[in-house]
């Protein structure tokens, strides 16, 4: 929850992250979130 809430504002994103790790969150969840924030990088079509 925190780490939603800092990136959705402006803070830095690590210290979150950090005591997420600490508490035992895996890589995949903390991924989950800053999908469900930022999205998936889609590269655009050439033309």
């Amino acid at each position: 929850k925190n780490i939603e809430t800092t990136a959705r504002g402006q803070n830095n994103l690590l210290p979150p992250i950090f005591e997420a790790v600490k508490s035992y969150a895996s890589i995949g969840e903390v991924c989950d979130v800053l999908r469900d924030v930022f999205g998936v990088y889609r590269p655009g079509q050439e033309i």
